[in-house]
């Protein structure tokens, strides 16, 4: 006899720039019941439940759930958790939220930011061969082992998302004010509510590193930390991008690098979060595996 498996799938809807917890809780698999959170369903509605709506309350882990009638749930993909161990979890949320080594005030709050699109490369006359192929060779690299990261070159600026120029001794136009360039290469980037990014400005400037070698690490080091504005973290030796005394030339990252970017751009945790919801929904999401459960994180298309 086939032993009967049951599967709880928890949904983590992102459909605001913080994302809102659902959970639906698999009866059959054409019959299924949607579930959300009591305070999601009274910012849905705008007023507080009716008694009736009480009837069809469902807790599960102290959380009280309102049943959803008529929902139809919208396109995108949903994905199982990714469970990863402790100490990488400790990295990651040091690199992205700078939870070991900063102090942020409550209205600063650092949040998963990435590109939802893919990131369309243009480059300015003023940038070397050199540094473009070095930047080419990153963003292929990357794209051939992260799925859902895909970085191109395109040879029309008006196409592109991504602007990079040079400063040096032949052209010395500051295409961007808002770039504080002090180590010789910078970026500016803009990023919706939802947290994605959408327009960069990279920088490279001659003028303050005059060493192509030095100079290279320097552009490395910033295009990557564009891909998530990612953070640097001192539990990391001195060959990987995201330390503080990072001095690697080589023209790709550490392995650890490489899965600290693939992380990022799982689609098995929540994008758009800030720390503390992050920490909630990983704590959640290891009790319902404990339990038996699997947790899934939703994620629309649009």
């Amino acid at each position: 006899m086939k032993k009967l498996i049951k599967i709880k799938l928890i949904l983590f809807l992102l459909i605001t720039p913080l994302s809102t917890l659902n959970a639906q809780d698999s009866i059959k698999r054409n019959n299924r019941t949607t579930y959300t959170s009591l305070r999601h369903y009274k910012k849905m509605h705008n007023a507080e439940v009716t008694q009736q709506d009480s009837l069809e309350f469902k807790y599960i882990n102290n959380d009280t759930l309102v049943l959803l009638k008529d929902y139809k749930a919208p396109k995108g993909v949903s994905v199982p958790y990714e469970k990863c161990d402790s100490i990488f979890l400790n990295l990651y949320k040091d690199i992205v939220f700078k939870k070991n080594n900063l102090k942020r005030s409550n209205k600063k709050k650092a949040t998963i930011k990435y590109w939802k699109d893919d990131i369309h490369i243009y480059f300015d006359k003023s940038v070397s061969s050199s540094f473009k192929n070095e930047v080419l060779s990153i963003a292929e690299n990357l794209t051939k082992n992260i799925d859902s990261l895909n970085i191109y070159e395109t040879k029309k600026k008006e196409k592109s998302n991504y602007y990079v120029y040079a400063i040096n001794k032949n052209h010395k136009v500051k295409h961007d004010e808002k770039i504080n360039n002090t180590d010789g290469a910078n970026y500016y980037i803009s990023w919706d509510g939802r947290q994605r990014f959408y327009k960069c400005t990279f920088e490279i400037n001659s003028l303050i590193v005059f060493n192509d070698e030095s100079m290279i690490r320097e552009i490395k080091k910033d295009f990557i930390k564009s891909l998530g504005l990612f953070n640097y973290s001192k539990d990391l030796n001195c060959e990987s991008v995201f330390s503080n005394c990072y001095n690697n030339s080589k023209p790709f990252i550490t392995k650890l690098d490489l899965e600290i970017i693939k992380y990022h751009y799982s689609y098995g945790i929540c994008k758009g979060t800030d720390l503390e919801t992050f920490e909630k929904q990983h704590e959640r999401a290891k009790k319902e595996l404990k339990s038996g459960h699997t947790t899934f994180f939703f994620h629309p298309d649009e």
